[in-house]
């Protein structure tokens, strides 16, 4: 499982930076050689008295051949070049329209969740950003509890204890906090969680899971919490 996951963070982070960076070098090392080539031809007709004749213009154009598979794999790899940043500029332009249109969806349920629980609210506007390009890329998919762990522990782990006391800012209570079982701030993301994320219909266990991290990160720091006296 170890092996698949680093095969799985290799492909998506480094092949494909990997390849167009040979692609890139060897692109560079071809112009070197074209643009050399170029040199010769010029000092080759400068030191051969270049005339327009038909024997001039024949012992030239045979001369050049020389370097036609040097200048012929130049404009290859110019070529797909080309289409490499054309495709990136299209991807960048999709993720730019993507991230947009998930931050207006996103920022419109927060609405709902700032009389609630205000600091969640405001740590997912501010994170927002990179809690997308996290998403994204892993194309908004949760098919393995690995990527759920390390989502939740990289952006809420932390923040367990300030999302449960601005919850309880706005929670009236009669009973000691350290009585409640199930977190307050748990139930709110509830309300978000499908605006927030796009769990992968092979991940059928991925609300429970979800609610299990959740809950087992607030027991263990609940005493904590419950330190001081929330009653209303």
């Amino acid at each position: 499982m170890l092996i698949k996951r680093i095969k799985n963070i290799f492909k998506r982070f480094f092949l494909r930076k990997f390849l167009i960076t040979i692609l890139v070098l060897f692109l560079m090392f071809f112009l070197i050689l074209s643009i050399v080539s170029v040199f010769s031809i010029f000092f080759y007709a400068s030191t051969k008295n270049f005339d327009c004749s038909v024997n001039g213009i024949n012992n030239f154009i045979n001369f050049v051949t020389n370097y036609k598979e040097i200048f012929i794999i130049s404009f290859t790899l110019f070529g797909i070049y080309l289409v490499v940043v054309q495709i990136q500029q299209m991807s960048l332009t999709n993720k730019i329209n993507l991230r947009n249109e998930w931050k207006d969806n996103l920022y419109e349920t927060l609405k709902n969740i700032d009389k609630e629980n205000l600091y969640l609210s405001q740590h997912i506007k501010l994170r927002a950003e990179d809690i997308f390009d996290f998403l994204f890329d892993i194309g908004f998919k949760f098919e393995q509890k690995y990527y759920l762990k390390k989502f939740f522990k990289r952006f809420f782990k932390n923040y367990i204890i300030d999302f449960e006391r601005s919850a309880i800012e706005n929670k009236y209570t009669n009973f000691k906090y350290y009585d409640i079982q199930l977190p307050y701030s748990l139930i709110h993301f509830r309300k978000i969680i499908d605006s927030l994320l796009r769990p992968s219909f092979k991940y059928k266990n991925f609300n429970d899971d979800f609610e299990k991290i959740y809950i087992d990160e607030f027991n263990r720091i609940k005493h904590t919490i419950a330190s001081k006296s929330y009653e209303q």
